[in-house]
């Protein structure tokens, strides 16, 4: 049988002496490697052939050398090779060092390094060099950043399984896995980019394909070594890429982003199980639970939500919470394990707070009600106590707005030792790994959830409640004039104009909400814009704007969450211009809509025919209809104030 003799040297000065001797641990490890017919192999054979590399990261790029054995000399303490050298080969020793450590099994050996004499059979050690020739070539073409030239390198993909040398190479198989999963990459808007539907359609035949492959060869990396943790996570991040390009707008639509989520979890869990640091599969785990979930069990094949839907909801973000914080564990901890891996992770770490920021708040809900502003109820706080319902929201918010705290700190260079640090409105102030516009929006977002709920929708008083609208107005005022991030300048900040036109409508400011949006709205403006827009206009005066908008957003229905709250808004137009008639035809058809939708009517519709009762005279009716208002709304205390005031008038 031939054989590959590998020798390894110190020094190229002992290598061209022609002798190498091993005694002490250096033979005890030869031994252990060997077994005592391959160390008998270790001779002169012209059958053999015998290679020699340097060792040490400084002799990396030099050389191997091909030696002619001349005469060996074994015995219980020592084993002596006396050689010639013949000449250079074309790898180096680097090439050699890794192809070998690849290959031999870790349980014969007792040190990091590689014994100084090994033989391996000359066809597994030729198949060896030609897999590692691979690897290299997979390795240059990734620094070029060529993907095709690398999925290519493994022919047809239909047969690769007939090719067993590839086929059993996870590493080889590893390197095609990666190319193929970064062409299957369809993060694209397909209407914008492809004219026609065979395009468009011949484009994601040839996608589907990189995702199947992508799919295949990650699995049988996990069958060829089952123990290694970033198989699985690598088969995770796939699932996980494709739920989130199902979510692109304008993208693919051609999978199930549930499915794709739970095969996501399913795998990363098994590489958490294997490593639970892997801070980068927490936090996809994360993202998974809590935002990516949600709107599907919420929302998918379905307008409203039931209370199962809602409580499953909640179920998927508090564990995608947990998902997040087990990072912020993991972070604390970095230091006393390897300080790199702090940079290298600094980004999912603050990204993770930032999640769990949104999350929490999530949790909390929001409490916008527009229809108590079109129809308010106004009532007195004489009892200051915040119910059970109430402090549970606000303590999400308080997590929600601390996590925004540690968030803005964490991703904020230019204040990174300063103590005391500077306010959260100046560190929210910077481009770092989160858009400053979003954080300042995300803070403002919250101090306004927590106002709402504090003042039932601004039916009630509270003084204390004053600052957190302040603080929101402040940070969304400053979110409209901080500078985009490079990359982000195209986005459109009338999501943070919607935002705010909402404190403004809550301080009765309408025009002031009217101007912030008007410049916002065009025909692909979001419908929720739309609806703000048109309660501010309701609110001002400016009915046939109102109107226009309305219908606009009721024009989109597939894209419209909420088509009931655009009748009831021309309900309430009605109302308010005294068309009792037109107002009747929208009531129905608030209240179908809702009925097919399977949600309640919202109690502002008996609200609405309650003040056409009082108007009209028909007192009696208008507080029976109040009663009805409040079996749907029983949390709404101007309600029950009402009632009161018209049955004693």
């Amino acid at each position: 049988m031939e054989n590959t003799i590998l020798m390894g040297f110190f020094r190229e000065e002992d290598l061209h002496r022609g002798v190498a001797l091993w005694r002490g641990k250096y033979f005890e490890q030869i031994k252990k490697f060997n077994t005592l017919k391959n160390i008998e192999l270790i001779k002169p054979d012209d059958r053999n052939v015998t290679i020699a590399y340097l060792l040490g990261k400084d002799n990396n790029d030099e050389k191997c050398y091909r030696l002619q054995i001349t005469d060996t000399a074994v015995n219980a303490d020592s084993m002596k090779v006396n050689f010639i050298v013949e000449g250079k080969t074309d790898y180096d020793s680097a090439y050699l060092k890794n192809a070998v450590w690849n290959y031999i099994p870790k349980e014969k050996l007792d040190s990091p390094f590689i014994p100084l004499c090994i033989t391996i059979e000359k066809d597994a050690f030729d198949r060896l060099i030609e897999d590692n020739t691979l690897i290299s070539e997979i390795n240059k073409l990734k620094k070029k950043s060529n993907w095709l030239a690398i999925y290519n390198l493994a022919g047809d993909m239909n047969n690769l399984k007939e090719n067993e040398l590839l086929w059993n190479n996870e590493t080889i198989l590893d390197g095609f896995s990666f190319a193929s999963a970064k062409l299957s990459e369809t993060y694209i808007n397909l209407k914008q980019t492809f004219r026609s539907d065979d395009e468009r359609n011949a484009f994601l035949k040839k996608q589907k394909k990189y995702r199947e492959n992508t799919t295949m060869l990650r699995k049988r990396c996990i069958e060829l070594n089952p123990g290694k943790a970033s198989y699985y996570s690598n088969l995770g991040y796939s699932y996980y890429q494709y739920a989130r390009e199902l979510m692109m707008p304008g993208g693919r639509r051609d999978g199930k982003i549930t499915d794709d989520a739970k095969l996501a979890i399913e795998y990363i869990d098994k590489a958490l199980e294997k490593d639970p640091q892997r801070i980068p599969d927490l936090y996809r785990k994360g993202q998974l639970l809590s935002v990516i979930m949600p709107p599907q069990i919420l929302f998918g094949g379905k307008n409203s939500p039931g209370e199962d839907a809602v409580k499953e909801s909640k179920e998927k973000i508090t564990e995608g919470i947990e998902a997040f914080k087990k990072i912020e564990d993991v972070w604390q901890i970095l230091p006393l394990l390897e300080d790199k891996r702090i940079k290298r992770y600094h980004k999912e770490y603050v990204k993770a707070l930032y999640n769990i920021a949104g999350a929490y708040a999530e949790l909390a809900g929001d409490e916008w009600n527009i229809a108590q502003y079109l129809l308010p109820l106004k009532f007195e706080n004489s009892n200051k106590e915040i119910s059970k319902y109430s402090s549970d929201k606000i303590a999400l918010l308080d997590k929600a707005l601390d996590y925004m705290d540690k968030c803005a700190a964490a991703d904020n260079i230019d204040f990174a030792d300063k103590f005391p640090p500077p306010s959260a409105l100046t560190l929210c102030r910077f481009h770092g790994v989160e858009d400053g516009n979003h954080k300042l929006y995300s803070m403002g977002k919250y101090y306004f959830q927590k106002y709402l709920i504090l003042t039932s929708c601004d039916e009630g008083y509270l003084p204390e409640a004053e600052l957190y609208r302040k603080n929101a107005e402040d940070f969304l005022k400053a979110a409209m004039r901080y500078y985009p991030k490079k990359g982000n300048e195209r986005q459109s900040k009338n999501y943070i104009a919607e935002k705010l036109a909402r404190i403004y409508i809550s301080k009765g400011e309408y025009e002031k909400a009217v101007d912030i949006l008007r410049n916002y709205i065009n025909d692909r403006t979001a419908y929720y814009i739309k609806y703000t827009y048109s309660a501010a206009c309701i609110l001002s005066g400016k009915y046939i704007d109102a109107e226009k908008q309305t219908n606009s957003a009721l024009k989109n229905s597939r894209g419209n969450f909420e088509i009931w709250l655009g009748y009831f808004l021309l309900y309430v137009k009605c109302l308010k211009e005294n068309n009792f008639e037109e107002a009747e035809k929208f009531h129905k058809l608030t209240k179908d809509t809702c009925i097919k939708g399977g949600r309640k009517s919202p109690s502002g519709l008996l609200i609405g025919q309650a003040f056409v009762s009082y108007k009209s005279g028909n007192r009696q009716e208008a507080v029976r209809l109040l009663r009805e208002a409040e079996k749907l709304d029983p949390f709404r205390k101007g309600i029950r104030k009402k009632i009161l005031n018209w049955s004693q008038n």
